[in-house]
């Protein structure tokens, strides 16, 4: 919570992340960079090598064609923290398979060798053009028979010729700020603009253009096509599309509580402008992803028993095979302790393939951590520590350590009216599809409506006392109710309440120093705990009395004063964006010709072309996880796989 200096770009690098040489012999491959914007490191950030591990944290995968369930786009968070100073910078990464052919030269097929021989020897350019795997040149009108008159042989032909997979690609945006839904809808702008293009170019396919598949501008962007395969059209497409990206690079950062900048990536009739802005310290700060994820994965007492975990500086592990419910979770529980900051490593998502990674498990200080799934069944050479409690969102378990000690329980009655109040919360969400576990009914004197008090309800709870379902029950509100519960629980008298009034302050140059009397404060409180004595002697608590001499945010002060509406104290920009200076900013040309391209309907390529008879992949492989009976097997799969996780010393030029 130290004052930190503002980054001067809303964006840091944008880069795309696969496999330049995908391979359909193996599960996974070792990720690479296969291109970077910009192509220079700024001074006070590099592009971090590891990066390629991050955005795809179980390597490279490679699925079959038609496995459509598997080619969904999926979007997740990570974050990267400099090991010196502490200045976090965050990974918004948007995952997706793209088909790549690969010919099957070595299988030969003698029901192909006879159905070539049965067939009349015409030449057939539609099939040339869908066998140049890596090349845009045609082959020779002599070599393929005439396939347009038999079906069958045209499967045959695409059978023994080549197998159609899909290998995992990533797109990612690295920035000092959290911005991640925002960032997410840029990238999945990207991908229309590639995919678009991409529709574009097979539609002048039947006009001058030779050669052009479905996937050519995304073979061209990750590495696939030579600068000699490229033709005028393609390369115009290129430069539109590369010119938007660095537009995006050098869109204008706003300032907190004062500008919001609106970014037009898309003409106006096609897309509205995307609101950047931050709150300021009268505000929470932002949160830009759903905080109550974790209350609901886990349900409320156990995900109150994690936190006791992190208020009480326990190592924790969370483990997940979901990748964004694994980094939000970890995140949300970092927020919500909030006005408390945690004061050791926190790691949303630890990559499964990065080499040494379990290493960092077995560090002597607390942690929080999130891992995937197949993170512990891979490294099959590591144990576990004994004083590490794991928290399994799969599962909606918590597993204590061997020999953990037992958990303090929360001080009365604040701890009833936490739960009572995060219950609430989640009660109010309406529209929610997900089933909440451990929700209590409420005694019919408790319930409230959903809407808030009725206007003629003399009997309602009087405006002045908490209860988070007078603000509405969207996602945003209740996450407020939830971060709002959190500082009532650490303000009430038998945890941190009259905290300041303990401390006394030796010296404030060069850096503030305050003495926290920790034996004054536990006998000042009305029944003392266990649970108030143990976080009492926490670093968190002693960072506090320093940080509380010039605070950062001051919300929590307004919390206190009973302030408790989201449209005075919360931090999305639909709360206060109109209330600040407008930047605009177009990243979109007018004079470019990509709004055109968006325009053309973009056919899927589900892969449901049959290669052989029985409608079956002519490919003999496995595919991800997802496609697996369990995740031993999966991860079996992936451990005869050649994945090199040494962090790449440099990249490719």
């Amino acid at each position: 919570m130290s004052q930190k200096r503002a980054c001067p770009r809303l964006l840091d690098y944008l880069v795309i992340i696969g496999a330049r040489q995908p391979s359909s012999e193996s599960i996974a491959q070792t990720p690479e960079l296969l291109r970077r914007y910009p192509l220079e490191d700024h001074r006070d950030f590099p592009l971090p090598p590891d990066v390629v591990f991050f955005c795809q944290p179980e390597g490279c995968l490679s699925v079959r064609q038609r496995r459509t369930s598997l080619r969904d786009d999926s979007s997740f968070v990570f974050t990267l923290t400099d090991k010196d100073s502490g200045v976090i910078r965050y990974g918004v990464c948007v995952n997706f398979y793209r088909s790549f052919q690969k010919r099957s030269r070595d299988r030969p097929d003698r029901s192909l060798q006879h159905a070539k021989d049965s067939a009349a020897e015409t030449p057939d350019t539609e099939q040339n053009n869908s066998d140049s795997g890596s090349s845009l040149a045609t082959h020779s009108a002599d070599s393929t028979p005439d396939i347009s008159r038999s079906p069958r042989l045209k499967r045959h032909l695409k059978s023994g010729n080549r197998s159609r997979n899909s290998t995992l690609t990533s797109l990612c945006i690295l920035s000092h700020y959290p911005f991640f839904s925002t960032f997410r809808e840029c990238l999945y702008t990207l991908k229309r603009l590639v995919d678009s293009c991409s529709e574009r170019l097979l539609i002048k396919k039947a006009g001058s253009l030779k050669g052009i598949q479905r996937d050519t501008m995304w073979r061209l962007f990750t590495g696939s096509l030579t600068v000699e395969e490229k033709s005028s059209v393609i390369l115009h497409d290129v430069k539109e599309i590369e010119s938007w990206i660095y537009r995006l690079l050098h869109s204008p950062v706003p300032v907190p509580g004062q500008k919001r900048v609106d970014v037009e990536i898309l003409p106006r009739d096609l897309q509205p402008a995307l609101t950047f802005a931050l709150p300021d310290v009268a505000r929470f700060s932002l949160v830009d992803f759903p905080l109550h994820l974790p209350l609901e994965l886990l349900g409320v007492e156990p995900c109150l028993q994690v936190l006791s975990c992190i208020l009480l500086e326990h190592k924790v592990v969370l483990q997940s095979r979901d990748y964004n419910a694994l980094s939000m979770s970890v995140m949300a529980f970092v927020a919500m302790i909030y006005p408390l900051e945690y004061m050791f490593p926190v790691i949303p998502l630890l990559p499964t393939c990065m080499a040494s990674a379990e290493q960092l498990l077995l560090a002597p200080t607390p942690y929080i951590i999130g891992v995937p799934a197949s993170f512990l069944l891979y490294k099959t050479d590591f144990k576990m520590p004994d004083d590490v409690w794991l928290v399994d969102l799969d599962a909606n378990k918590v597993i204590a350590p061997t020999n953990a000690e037992v958990l303090p329980a929360m001080p009365e009655p604040a701890a009833t009216e936490l739960k009572k109040h995060l219950k609430q919360a989640l009660a109010s969400m309406s529209l929610n599809t997900q089933p909440i576990l451990n929700l209590e009914k409420f005694n019919e004197a408790q319930e409230l409506p959903v809407g808030g008090r009725g206007r003629d309800d003399q009997t309602s709870t009087p405006s002045t006392e908490f209860n988070p379902l007078i603000y509405g029950n969207d996602v945003d509100s209740v996450d407020i109710a939830t971060r709002v519960a959190m500082v009532r629980f650490f303000n009430s008298p038998n945890v941190l309440h009259g905290f300041l009034s303990h401390t006394r302050t030796l010296r404030l140059f060069p850096r503030p120093v305050v003495a926290f009397q920790v034996n004054s404060f536990l006998a000042s409180r009305p029944k003392l705990s266990l649970f108030t004595e143990k976080l009492a002697r926490t670093q968190a608590v002693e960072y506090a009395g320093e940080w509380s001499l010039n605070p950062t945010n001051y919300t929590f002060q307004r919390i206190h004063n009973s302030v408790f509406d989201p449209a005075l104290i919360g931090d999305k920009p639909k709360w206060y964006a109109h209330q600040l200076q407008p930047i605009y900013y177009r990243v979109y040309d007018s004079n470019s010709q990509l709004a055109e391209a968006l325009n053309i309907p973009i056919e899927k390529d589900d892969g449901s072309e049959p290669t052989d008879d029985s409608g079956s992949d002519s490919v003999e492989y496995n595919d991800s996880s997802s496609s697996y009976s369990s995740l031993g097997d999966f991860v079996s799969e992936m451990m005869k796989c050649d994945i090199k996780g040494d962090t790449p010393s440099e990249y490719p030029v």
